[in-house]
């Protein structure tokens, strides 16, 4: 959909302040409290499953790419006569 010419938008948005008795300092220490201390092992077996596929991947990759670019550089001869 185009729109012919220009069109003025206008955007607002409001804030309301309000004080509290927390101070600056120490406004995340709810966030970073560890009371309760809890390993998820499910995320960092999976995050390693994922490193070591796409590092497969990736080899997979450089090896066709490494393989296909010395088969195109060799010189012709007559034992070796590449079909394209």
């Amino acid at each position: 959909m185009c729109i012919a010419g220009t069109v003025d938008l206008m955007f607002t948005y409001e804030v309301e302040w309000l004080s509290s008795q927390v101070r600056w300092a120490s406004r995340w220490d709810t966030y970073l409290a560890m009371s309760d201390v809890q390993i998820h092992w499910f995320s960092i077996i999976n995050s390693v499953v994922v490193v070591f596929f796409l590092a497969g991947l990736y080899h997979i990759g450089i090896s066709g790419f490494k393989f296909k670019t010395t088969m195109f550089n060799r010189i012709p001869t007559k034992r070796y006569i590449p079909c394209f």
